[in-house]
């Protein structure tokens, strides 16, 4: 599995009503993407990255998070080049994005 790097977050003064997820971006990406998710309180949040065939390749957070936005960066240098999706939930929020990896 790819590791993700350290979640940077920060609280400015609008948080989302729902759990949300932005990004991911850069999309098209070559080496590092970020996804950035609100949350209006804390919540118990998985993002996780699948392949086209539905493998789990990574999985960026399985666990309580406070009320911010967060920003996670995904190193994927490792990854071969073709289409991703990642999944979030918060609480009965489900969202998946797709995102393309380029050399």
């Amino acid at each position: 599995m790819i590791r993700p790097s350290p979640v940077a977050v920060s609280s400015p003064d609008r948080l989302p009503e729902n759990p949300t997820l932005e990004g991911p971006y850069p999309n098209p990406f070559t080496t590092r993407t970020t996804f950035r998710i609100g949350l209006p309180g804390q919540r118990r949040v998985r993002l996780i990255v699948y392949d086209v065939l539905g493998r789990e390749l990574a999985r960026i957070v399985d666990g309580e998070l406070p009320a911010g936005w967060h920003e996670l960066r995904w190193e994927a240098s490792a990854l071969a080049s073709g289409m991703y999706f990642v999944r979030f939930e918060a609480d009965r929020t489900h969202q998946v994005r797709s995102f393309l990896k380029v050399h």
